[in-house]
C-alpha cells in the first residue's frame, strides 16, 4: 500500500514519487481502508489531449484546409506516442492498450506515415472543392 512522504510532496508508489492526485491513476492503488475505488476521470487527460488535437484537425479540414488538418491529426498521433513513452502505465489512462513499446511504435508509425503522405502528395492531387 502506498505511503505518504511529507505533507504535500506526493505519494510514494513503488520506487517513484507521484504528485498528489496522480496516485489514484495508477492501477492497483487502494486508498487507506483497503477499499478499491474507480479511477477518477482526471486520469484520462492524456487521451483527452490527443483527441482534442485530432478534433481540432478535423475542424480545420471542415473549414477547407485539408493539408493543415491532416498534419494536425498526424501531430496528435505523434503526441500520443510521446505521452505513452513518457507516462507510467497507470497514468497513461486509455492510451495504454498493449505494452508501452508496442503502443508507442504503432502511434509513432501511424503519425509519421500520415504526416509524410500529406506533405509529399502534390496539392493538386488532394485538392477538395471549395478548399484553399
Amino acid at each position: 500500500m502506498p505511503t505518504r512522504r511529507g505533507s504535500d510532496t506526493g505519494v510514494a508508489y513503488g520506487t517513484g514519487l507521484l504528485p498528489l492526485g496522480q496516485a489514484e491513476c495508477v492501477h492497483g492503488y487502494e486508498p487507506r481502508g483497503g477499499e478499491p475505488r474507480h479511477r477518477p476521470s482526471v486520469c484520462e487527460w492524456p487521451i483527452a489531449v490527443v483527441l482534442a488535437e485530432a478534433a481540432l484537425g478535423l475542424g480545420v479540414i471542415v473549414a477547407g484546409r485539408l493539408r493543415v488538418g491532416v498534419v494536425l491529426i498526424a501531430g496528435s498521433l505523434l503526441l500520443g506516442a510521446v505521452l505513452r513513452l513518457l507516462l507510467p502505465d497507470g497514468a497513461a489512462g486509455a492510451l495504454a492498450l498493449r505494452s508501452r513499446g508496442a503502443d508507442a511504435v504503432v502511434l509513432g508509425v501511424l503519425g509519421t506515415v500520415t504526416a509524410l503522405l500529406v506533405l509529399l502528395v502534390p496539392p493538386a492531387v488532394i485538392d477538395i472543392p471549395g478548399g484553399r
